[in-house]
């Protein structure tokens, strides 16, 4: 007879928003997982697909997703290998959400089935394991958000932010794109590294990211291991994610200090998942002072635009392919193949395709990080 290990519990957050944090099967929100891997082709929602987890202790455990119901707000997985080997034959674990509509909160459950060869040791490891899930999640789904200044698409005060976080203020700078046509696209200093773009994200911005979405969920894309990417959490954040985002996939290249904020960020980030590192910038207090300074200087202007929706995402080369790096997504982008000579253009034709979805909205922003010119 099998041996069940079942623990419930109540967080007090919507089950949409515990349901985002448990569907993808990666357990970003616990801080011992530094990373998760599908394998194959598969898609993170698709039945039979494999993941390999890794611990901050060197565990390692190759986990298969056999059922999954967004209608049930269930999951169930099963485990196939893991390094060092576990003591029972058979492990098959399950999670089942339920909305408590008294106070919009949820009721979670977490199931393992074990074989009946798994002892007392087994048993009590998972019971203490599953309290630490309820508790992580408790804590991602609750925690308060914090909401920063936004900051303004002007190239000087984006290049006086990115020195201060440690880009090389003698060798790279924004430059103004002045529109996306070829004519003005060329008056654009070459090479461009990475684009930033500053856009309202109004109502069918955000039809068609649900669209994108849901098309990359059955179709799949190619992703490099080598995207840097991280999720958004802070209100207002998009201009100094966008920001890290550039410097993160081109810190080779940009040459970060070491002692500065940029540089710290992509040592200590590199083995944590999206979730993490959006942790590790909404407790970074430096990167916040610096933030709202920087948002200061934009003076009038930016309380202007405060309630008025504006998102930054990048775009930037990584292994040939052009993606797009926008924290308010579930994953990067790819829009196919690139390279330095046509970063730019080919970063405006896809924002060509965002202003056509709202023809009438002209608050569109563009710069491009380049070299410093001579002067």
């Amino acid at each position: 007879m099998a041996t069940r290990v079942w623990t419930s519990a109540q967080i007090l957050a919507p089950i949409d928003k515990v349901w985002e944090k448990v569907r993808p099967l990666n357990f970003a929100y616990l801080s011992a997982v530094t990373s998760c891997e599908l394998e194959g082709k598969s898609t993170a929602g698709e039945v039979g697909s494999v993941r390999k987890i890794t611990y901050a202790d060197k565990t390692v455990q190759r986990i298969k997703l056999t059922q999954l119901s967004d209608a049930e707000h269930s999951l169930t997985w099963e485990l196939i290998e893991s390094t060092p080997v576990v003591t029972v034959l058979s492990a098959v674990y399950s999670t089942r959400l339920r909305r408590v509509t008294e106070n919009n909160s949820t009721f979670i459950e977490f199931c393992a089935d074990f074989s009946k060869d798994a002892d007392a040791n087994v048993t009590q490891d998972c019971k203490f394991k599953q309290q630490e899930h309820v508790q992580a999640l408790s804590k991602a789904c609750v925690r308060k958000a914090k909401n920063w200044m936004p900051l303004e698409s002007d190239p000087e005060l984006m290049n006086n932010y990115m020195y201060k976080l440690g880009v090389d203020e003698t060798k790279f700078t924004f430059h103004e794109v002045l529109g996306t046509d070829d004519d003005l696209l060329a008056m654009c200093p070459q090479p461009v590294y990475a684009v930033l773009m500053l856009f309202p994200y109004t109502d069918p911005q955000e039809e068609w990211a649900k669209k994108e979405e849901a098309l990359i969920e059955q179709k799949g894309q190619k992703e490099s291991k080598n995207v840097w990417y991280m999720k958004q959490t802070v209100g207002n954040a998009c201009g100094t994610i966008g920001l890290i985002h550039v410097a993160m996939n081109n810190a080779a290249k940009l040459g970060l200090d070491p002692k500065k904020f940029f540089g710290k960020f992509h040592k200590d980030t590199q083995k944590m998942t999206p979730d993490q590192r959006a942790e590790a910038l909404e407790a970074s207090d430096d990167v916040e002072a610096a933030h709202e300074a920087t948002a200061s200087e934009g003076g009038s202007a930016v309380e202007e635009k405060t309630n008025e929706n504006l998102h930054f995402i990048a775009f930037t080369m990584i292994d040939g392919d052009l993606y797009e790096l926008d924290g308010c997504k579930s994953r990067p982008i790819n829009h196919g193949k690139t390279s330095e000579k046509t970063l730019l253009k080919d970063s405006a034709r896809i924002i060509k395709e965002f202003m056509k979805r709202d023809p009438k909205d002209i608050r569109f922003n563009i710069v491009a990080l380049g070299d410093k010119q001579a002067e």
